[in-house]
C-alpha cells in the first residue's frame, strides 16, 4: 500500500540541498510514499524546480496562490484519496469472498468426489458379496450379514471421516476469511482516522 505525502512550498530550494534527489529518494524507500508538492504562490523559477520534485516522487504539483485555494485543493485530495481507500478496501472485500468461495467451493467438490468414490466402492463390495455367495464361499446366512455389516461400517467410517474433515477445513477457511475481514476493517479505520486529522 502507498502512502502520500505532501509538501507545501514557498519557492526554490536555498539551503544546498537536493530536493529531487529526497523525493525520489523517499519514492523507493520502503514506505514507497508518492511525494506530492504543492507550490505556495511560487514564480517561475520555483514552480519549474518543484513540479521536477514531484515528478521525482512520482506525485503531482499544485500551485495555489492563497489559504483558501490551500484548503479546497487539500479538500479534494482528501474526498480523492478517501474514495480511492474505500475503492480498495471494496477490492480487497471481493477479493477474500472469492478466495472464500473458491475454497468452500473446491470443498464441496472434493467432498462429492469422496463421497461419490465411497459409495461406489460400497456398492462394488455389495456385489461382490453376491457373486461370492453364488460361488458358496459363505458358509452361511450369518456369515453374509456379518460380511454386509462390515462393508456398511467401512462406508459409515469413510463418510463421516470425510466429513469431519470438510468441517475441519471449512473451519479454518471461516477463521481466514475473518481474519482478512478484520485486517482490512482495521486498515480502513486507520486510514479513516488518518484522513481525519
Amino acid at each position: 500500500m502507498r502512502n502520500v505525502v505532501y509538501v507545501v512550498s514557498d519557492g526554490i530550494e536555498t539551503c544546498d540541498g537536493d530536493p529531487v534527489a529526497a523525493a525520489a529518494s523517499l519514492n523507493a524507500s520502503d514506505i514507497q510514499a508518492e511525494v506530492n508538492i504543492i507550490g505556495f504562490d511560487v514564480d517561475n523559477e520555483g514552480q519549474t524546480q518543484l513540479e521536477a520534485v514531484a515528478k521525482a516522487g512520482n506525485g503531482q504539483y499544485k500551485s495555489v496562490y492563497s489559504e483558501s485555494d490551500l484548503n479546497e485543493y487539500l479538500k479534494q485530495e482528501y474526498s480523492r484519496l478517501y474514495l480511492e481507500w474505500l475503492a480498495w478496501g471494496n477490492d480487497r472485500y471481493m477479493e477474500i469472498l472469492t478466495q472464500s468461495n473458491d475454497i468452500a467451493g473446491d470443498l464441496l467438490k472434493y467432498n462429492n468426489e469422496i463421497y461419490g468414490k465411497s459409495l461406489a466402492e460400497n456398492n462394488e463390495m455389495h456385489s461382490l458379496q453376491y457373486r461370492l455367495n453364488e460361488l458358496g464361499k459363505f458358509k452361511d446366512d450369518k456369515a453374509v450379514d456379518r460380511y454386509n455389516e462390515l462393508v456398511d461400517i467401512r462406508h459409515d467410517t469413510l463418510t463421516q471421516y470425510f466429513s469431519q474433515e470438510k468441517e475441519r477445513k471449512d473451519a479454518i477457511r471461516k477463521d481466514l476469511h475473518e481474519q482478512l475481514e478484520k485486517k482490512v476493517k482495521e486498515t480502513g479505520e486507520e486510514k479513516e482516522e488518518d484522513y481525519a486529522s
